[in-house]
Parts: structure tokens; sequence; C-alpha cells
């Protein structure tokens, strides 16, 4: 007969005794309470002080605003732009801000992105670093002004097509600046070419060693102008808000060999001052000449201009002299060290070739080809 397993009953009867004893301390609910307790006592994942102390990158950082005034806006159709923030700006408006403000010590740059309809704006004090506020940039506006042709082009037979006359001229230490050395070391030429825009004029002056002293020029008059009165105004283009002048200018390669500016493009006014026997008001700009014998447009700002020769009037300005009288000529000139015709008068400083030797002469070219325009 196969006896009761003794360590199975007494374990059965001691788990029975356990459970009795515990139900009878009303333990059967609160040892499941007491056996939760680490899984609600989430105090390491609940106290997140280490996470939400983020005092760097809560901290506000300052910024200010970018705008400023406009005055002449009467078109539509303006739009300023601050790198990639642009806003527009309505017909008659007379301030803006950019909507997105700058980091305090960041940079900005306002620029005009379009300009509106039939007019022409300009910014001042677009640029800066934003320390404060910015409210001092100013937009001005104003009508565009129509091209005024100064010159059409060349007949071919040194007149332009519009009945200004056309002259050359140079010399140099080598020849008493008169421009009559043997050989002939000066001349020119016109082309009519198939239309008004290929028509072109040219005049050159050459030395046979290099001059150390030197100047060539090339004049063009106004319309219907064929020299200077030697007693009074002459007549010439009157600019009514024009704020450049542009040309086709083209030469022999000595002129791109320099890299620097090089010719300078001269404005004589019109009117007459009696000053050392007759005295016309001269403006002058130098532009660099870099497109060698290979026609090229160039457009020069005439608020670039200086007064190189006021005939004793002080006051005088670029902008006096374009406003109140006409343009009686427009001379392009390259010069090289002191000569006869500049020393003491010319203000900007040109270069006429004295380096580069071409056939055994070393030649300055200038060369214009189609109409002259102020814009």
């Amino acid at each position: 007969m196969k006896q009761p397993n003794l360590a199975v009953f007494k374990f059965s009867a001691l788990a029975a005794a356990i459970a009795l004893g515990l139900s009878a301390c009303g333990g059967g609910s609160s040892s499941t309470t007491a056996s939760t307790t680490p899984s609600t006592s989430t105090t390491p994942s609940t106290s997140t002080t280490p996470s939400t102390s983020t005092t760097p990158t809560t901290t506000t950082t300052t910024s200010y605003t970018i705008g400023g005034t406009v005055s002449g806006l009467t078109g539509s159709g303006l739009v300023l732009a601050n790198g990639t923030d642009t806003v527009s700006v309505p017909s008659g408006a007379t301030t803006f801000t950019f909507t997105n403000p700058v980091a305090s010590g960041g940079a900005y740059a306002v620029v005009v992105q379009t300009q509106p309809s039939g007019e022409s704006c300009t910014v001042s004090n677009g640029s800066g670093t934003a320390n404060s506020t910015v409210s001092n940039v100013t937009i001005s506006c104003g009508v565009t002004a129509s091209p005024v042709v100064f010159s059409q082009g060349f007949t071919g037979s040194g007149t332009t097509i519009d009945g200004g006359a056309v002259n050359g001229y140079g010399g140099s230490n080598e020849d008493g600046y008169n421009c009559n050395g043997t050989p002939q070391w000066c001349g020119g030429g016109s082309s009519a070419g198939t239309s008004a825009a290929t028509s072109s004029d040219y005049f050159y002056y050459q030395t046979p060693t290099p001059a150390t002293g030197e100047y060539v020029g090339l004049g063009v008059f106004a319309p219907n102008v064929t020299g200077y009165n030697k007693t009074g105004n002459t007549s010439g283009v009157t600019l009514s808000g024009q704020t450049t002048i542009s040309f086709e200018f083209n030469s022999n390669p000595e002129w791109a060999t320099q890299g620097t500016p090089n010719v300078f493009v001269e404005l004589t006014m019109g009117n007459y001052y009696t000053l050392g026997g007759g005295c016309r008001i001269q403006l002058q700009d130098v532009f660099a000449a870099t497109g060698g014998a290979t026609p090229t447009t160039y457009t020069v700002p005439l608020s670039d201009f200086t007064v190189n020769q006021n005939c004793g009037d002080t006051t005088m300005t670029v902008a006096k002299a374009l406003s109140t009288q006409p343009i009686a000529s427009v001379d392009f000139q390259g010069d090289a060290g002191v000569s006869a015709i500049t020393a003491g008068t010319n203000k900007l400083t040109t270069n006429a070739n004295t380096t580069v030797a071409t056939g055994g002469v070393y030649p300055t070219t200038l060369a214009l080809t189609g109409p002259i325009t102020f814009k």
C-alpha cells in the first residue's frame, strides 16, 4: 500500500494557515496596495528639476525692428528687401517697417527689390548693425526721367547725325604739345556705319618713343553746335532729372592692359565766364576702359563727377551746374605725366599709353560707337 506524501500535505496545510491568517487581519486588499508601492512611488521620474531648469534656452534675445521713411512715392509696386524679408510699400506711403525684427547686433541691408511703376527709388542709410530700433532708413522716389540723346551717332564726315561737330586733339612733350610730329603722329576719322548704332568716330595720338607728358582727346559737341561762342554762352543739351551718361567706347588694346581707371569723360557747360579771358565750367569723372578693342557700353553716374574747373565760382557744384546750364560738349581724354593743356587744372589723373608699343610706336586711341545718351 502506497504511503501518502507527507511533505506535500505539510506544505499545503502551511499555505492554508498563512492565507487564513492574512484574511483575518484584513490583508486581502492591502496586500495589493503594498505590493504596488514601488511602481506608484515614481519620485525620480516626476522630479524633473534637471530638465525643466533650462535657463540658457529660454532666455529672451533682444531684437529690433527695421524701418524708415518714404518720400515721393506715387506709383505702385514698390518692394523693399532686407535679406529674405520683404515689405510691399503702397503708393503714397510715408513710412515702412519690416515684419521680421533683427536680433541685437545683427546686420541689416535694405535694398529696392522691385521699383514702382513709372518711378525710380533709391535707398539712403540702408545698412548697418541693429543695436536699437532702426527708423532712419530713407527711401526717396521720383518719376523716371526720359532719356536725353546728346548724339545719335556719326555721319562719317566729322559731324554727328544731330549736326554737332566732332574733333580730335593730342600732343606731347616731344612735339610741343601741338600734334605736329613728323611723320604724322596723330589723326582720326569717322564711319557712318550701316546704322546710327554702328556709326563711329575715332582719334589717335602716337609717339616713336615713350612721352613724359602727353594728352589725347576726342570731343563731341551738342546738336547743331560746331564750336564755342568765344564771347558769350553756347547752346547745348539741358538735363531734367537724368542721372547717368551712357556711351559705347572702344579703343586699341593698350587700354585693357592697364587695369586701372584710365580715361576721363568731361562735360563742358555752355555758360560763358569772363575769368581769364573766357572760361566754362567743366565736370570730370574717370572710368576704366577695360574693353580693349571690343566695343563696350559704359554707364557713368553723374553723381561720380567732380567740378574740375569752376571759373572762379567757389559755390559751383555738379548738381548746380547740371541743373542751371546746358551741356555744350562731351569729351573723352587720356593723359600721361604733365601736359600743357592739363597742368594746374585737372584734379583727376588718367593714363595715356606710354608703355605698350604697336608697330614701333606708342599709340593712344579713342573711339566712340553709336549714341551718347543721358538717362
